[in-house]
């Protein structure tokens, strides 16, 4: 899918729905938009040339997974991937992110998610950004290089994290 749309792939809300497996190129807003969709995983998609958001998850994903997807060159001054509020028990692991104007891997809020063996090369801001309302999180495991802000930054409200492991 490519070639000037406003979303490469736009789902409103919905629930346990699988968006894998997809080549989005050229798109001029966000590559895969999600609404609330709790459940739901994005796995295994190839993102490239975004001038929006890579992989862009407004709220409450429960349960969900974001793994194994490959975004380059997302040149919004966004997100790589961003996580709403309301998202507990979410997985972000094993993604590959290259070239990201603006943040890598921005968390929002909710309990419990884990972020881990994440490559992030060359982001301009903080490369994973764990924002605030959240506990018992794990980030771990990460690769970060390059990149003009923080390599990890945890907001002043997060309460028993686990950073460990990271590069």
């Amino acid at each position: 899918v490519g070639g000037g749309s406003d979303y490469g792939i736009y789902l409103s809300s919905g629930s346990d729905v699988d968006v894998s497996n997809n080549a989005l190129n050229d798109i001029d807003g966000s590559g895969i938009y999600m609404g609330s969709s709790p459940g739901s995983t994005v796995t295994s998609n190839t993102l490239e040339s975004i001038s929006g958001n890579g992989i862009y998850i407004s709220s409450n994903a429960d349960n969900g997974v974001v793994s194994n997807n490959t975004l380059s060159s997302i040149i919004s001054s966004s997100y790589g991937i961003y996580v709403g509020s309301g998202s507990d028990s979410l997985s972000v692991n094993d993604n590959v992110l290259e070239n990201i104007t603006g943040y890598g891997i921005y968390f929002y809020s909710g309990n419990a998610p884990e972020i881990s063996g994440n490559s992030i090369i060359n982001s301009s801001s903080t490369a994973i950004y764990y924002n605030g309302s959240s506990s018992s999180g794990i980030v771990s495991n990460n690769l970060i290089e390059g990149g003009g802000g923080n390599g990890i930054y945890l907001n002043s409200s997060v309460t028993y994290a686990n950073i460990l492991g990271n590069e």
